[in-house]
Parts: C-alpha cells; structure tokens; sequence
C-alpha cells in the first residue's frame, strides 16, 4: 500500500476527517485531559487521608496513655503494704 492509503485507513479508524496537524494535541489526548475518572480516585485518597491520619494521632494517644496505666500499676505492685 502507498502512505497515502495508510494515512487515509488512518483517519477513518480514528473518525478524523483530516490528518492532526504539527503541535496539534490528538482527539484521544483531550480525552485524557478532560477525563474526571482520575480525579474521583484523588478526591477518595485525599478523603481517606484526611480520616487516617487523625485516626493514628488518636490511637498514639491512647497507646501512650495505656502504657502510662500499666507502668503505674506495675509500680504499684511493687509496694510493701496493701
């Protein structure tokens, strides 16, 4: 087949009418730009971030406190009187 053949089966797989032209951005690129399935999963991940990290905050403080109760306890036992 000739290259103008090629570029003509070309353009029709694509739906285009005409050839993209130099420093042109293909159809299919502005698809992805324009695409809102991306930012979906940002806006989940920034939501999961935002109940993650005052969730471990909230669990540091109550190991702390925890570990707090049991060195008291275990000094405690330690006493000589009742």
């Amino acid at each position: 087949m000739t290259r103008s053949r090629l570029s003509d089966r070309a353009r029709a797989a694509s739906g285009s009418s005409r050839a993209p032209r130099v420093g042109e951005v293909p159809r299919s690129s502005r698809n992805i730009l324009t695409d809102q399935d991306g930012a979906t999963m940002v806006e989940y991940a920034l939501i999961l971030a935002a109940v993650a990290i005052p969730l471990l905050a909230v669990f540091r403080v109550a190991l702390n406190i925890l570990v707090a109760n049991y060195q008291m306890i275990t000094f405690m036992i330690g006493w000589p009187f009742p």
